[in-house]
């Protein structure tokens, strides 16, 4: 199940930030810290490493590029301690008002494939809802920076 949002800018914005590896903890990772980033980021293969907490517990994950095409697709594989691993997939298309963005993400190895799916789904669906919006602000504060973004205001 895919979410999709309407970010008031370019594609080449949203993909400029997706491009920027220390910005991951901005949106993807939500509560982490980037430790390594390898320099060839977003190139397939690449990695960054990072450091969550969830409590006083401190976990290390990673991330990896499987594909980036921009401005239209990237994917890449989250690795983390709680859920497992996941495959995350933006696409992205130009709108009237900027673009549309569909994220979707699947679990493919680890502790989140005992959870019913049915529930995995729900939690990914809300998840990757306010990952897209963290992207969006991202993407947009950029674009209006360079003087091209938000043309409608929400």
């Amino acid at each position: 199940m895919a979410n999709h949002r309407l970010i008031r800018c370019p594609p080449a914005d949203v993909f400029s930030v997706l491009a920027d590896g220390t910005l991951l903890s901005r949106w993807i990772h939500e509560s982490s810290r980037v430790q390594d980033l390898d320099q060839a980021w977003p190139e397939p293969g690449s990695q960054s490493q990072h450091r969550s907490r969830l409590g006083p517990i401190s976990l290390h994950d990673g991330t990896s590029i499987i594909e980036w095409d921009p401005p239209r697709h990237m994917s890449l594989t989250i690795h983390g301690r709680l859920v497992g691993s996941t495959i995350v997939k933006l696409d992205v298309e130009t709108g009237a008002n900027g673009c549309l963005a569909h994220l979707s993400e699947t679990v493919v190895q680890g502790p989140g494939l005992l959870l019913p799916k049915t529930l995995r789904r729900a939690g990914l669906h809300l998840h990757n809802g306010e990952r897209l919006e963290r992207l969006a602000r991202l993407a947009e504060m950029r674009a209006e920076r360079m003087g091209r973004g938000r043309t409608v205001r929400s």
